[in-house]
């Protein structure tokens, strides 16, 4: 009923199981690190994207400044007399 399992069947067997593990334990290291290696690219990601604006208010801070500064002496050389008139005029 039983036949004869002989021994090179066996270490064939066992050896083909080995690799295959083997084999399997490989692919999941290999899957964590990609997985590792999204999860900190998508980080960085939204890191990037939180800082992003803190950088755009800067640069329009730096412009308002900019143009202030401008409207400040537009206004300056507004506000000085154009025409200083003659002696008469000043009198009144």
């Amino acid at each position: 009923m039983f036949q004869k399992i002989s021994l090179r069947s066996i270490i064939f067997v066992v050896m083909t199981f080995v690799v295959v593990v083997y084999a399997m334990m490989q692919g999941l290291e290999v899957y964590n690190n990609l997985d590792t290696s999204n999860l900190e690219i998508e980080k960085r990601e939204l890191l990037d994207e939180q800082t992003q604006p803190y950088e755009n208010l800067k640069k329009a801070e730096g412009l308002i400044g900019i143009y202030a500064e401008n409207i400040r002496s537009l206004h300056s050389d507004l506000a000085a007399p154009i025409y200083e008139g003659t002696e008469a005029d000043k009198e009144f």
